[in-house]
């Protein structure tokens, strides 16, 4: 059977809208066949978090970010552009 690569990506800002690196973002991911894991994933040098996993499953997939935390730095979840994303596997 073929393998999928399910991947995804979030930009994290801090409250004066400036890329936050070295921060752990946590997105829970939603699986087809209903279960539910939490990844962490390091923010690069732009502020962006990358997560991503190889699957035979096909369906709908779905993050949501459930937390930053980074102890030098503000976070507002509540300035998030996007917080929910979403990927069909046909």
């Amino acid at each position: 059977h073929s393998r999928y690569l399910v991947t995804t990506s979030v930009a994290i800002e801090d409250t004066n809208s400036l890329a936050i690196s070295g921060a752990t973002a946590k997105v829970k991911t939603f699986f087809p066949d209903g279960s539910v894991l939490v990844f962490p994933a390091q923010t690069d040098e732009s502020g962006t978090a990358s997560f991503s996993f190889y699957t035979r499953e096909t369906g709908l997939y779905k993050f949501k970010m459930v937390g930053v935390s980074d102890p030098g730095r503000d976070y507002n979840p509540a300035l998030n552009i996007e917080t929910i994303d979403t990927l069909v596997i046909p």
